[in-house]
């Protein structure tokens, strides 16, 4: 399974039964599936079955887009005119020409310039008849457009996978220079006591308590393992037949939160810069995370 971008576009076209559709769509990135589609007034009454059909192609995006259907035959088209406006057009019009003291050349063609007063609108189109064009145009639009996005996707994928592996390096890295480090640490606390004329008592159970204590302070097995865990499941969910993209980002935020334990815990230079160059990988894979659907 290859990942999809949310970015993407398509375009579709359709004839049938005197009709023809015309559609182009494009997507962005989005948390949702989020729908900002203004379908032209032949198709209000399609909504609920062209959402279907998006939904069925689309999980997350902003999807938007243009609408187009033309009729051959013309008598399914009608003018619509707002006489109110037109009268009230004409009636503020001359009565600012007489103020101003202008020719009055108000003519019938000036009216038609504004569409809020005449408009060529086309009357519901019948489901029955126009559904199937209508369908298969969106349909041939949402295939061109999640071709598309499958192909950013692949790109994406190989990066994120990329990352992956240098954050798996890094983990190895940061493993091997903290082995034996919660020892050292231990046996440096108990040199600085001894050099600080307070010997240890190793048969004092309290002190060897807060002696050890300290030492698992700097103890990073755990992290380094959940790490681990964590990359494996990014890989795992990049092999998923399903939109993922929520989960790799949640991910990426428990990767986040184990580095910067380990970034508090690090004892030493060298473990403090590797982990600081896992955050560095980490935050661009994050980047490109809120592309993936």
């Amino acid at each position: 399974m290859t990942l999809h971008s949310m970015t993407g576009h398509g375009q579709g076209v359709a004839n049938e039964h005197g009709a023809e559709v015309r559609i182009t769509l494009s997507t962005v990135n989005r948390k949702n599936c989020d729908i900002a589609l203004t379908l032209p007034n032949p198709l209000h009454g399609l909504e609920s079955e062209v959402h279907t059909l998006i939904r069925s192609s689309i999980t997350r995006g902003r999807l938007t887009g243009d609408i187009a259907i033309t009729f051959e035959d013309q008598g399914a088209l009608e003018v619509m005119i707002d006489r109110a406006l037109a009268k009230s057009f004409v009636t503020s019009l001359r009565q600012l020409s007489g103020e101003l003291e202008l020719k009055d050349d108000l003519t019938l063609s000036a009216l038609l310039n504004h569409p809020e007063i005449v408009q060529v609108v086309a009357s519901e189109v019948d489901r029955e008849t126009y559904w199937p064009v209508i369908k298969n145009a969106f349909q041939a639009a949402l295939d061109s457009l999640v071709a598309m996005r499958r192909d950013e996707g692949k790109a994406l994928e190989a990066d994120l996978r990329d990352r992956v592996k240098l954050m798996s390096d890094l983990v190895t890295e940061v493993e091997e220079l903290g082995a034996g480090f919660p020892e050292i640490c231990r046996q440096r606390l108990m040199t600085k006591l001894e050099t600080a004329g307070l010997p240890v008592d190793l048969e004092d159970d309290r002190l060897v308590r807060e002696i050890a204590y300290y030492a698992e302070r700097s103890d990073i097995t755990e992290e380094i393992t959940r790490l681990r865990s964590h990359l494996d499941q990014v890989l795992q969910l990049m092999d998923s037949d399903e939109a993922v993209g929520r989960q790799l980002d949640f991910l990426s935020q428990e990767l986040f939160r184990e580095v910067n334990t380990i970034a508090s815990k690090a004892g030493r230079s060298t473990i403090a810069n590797a982990a600081i160059h896992f955050k560095s990988e980490l935050e661009k894979f994050r980047e490109q995370v809120q592309n993936v659907e």
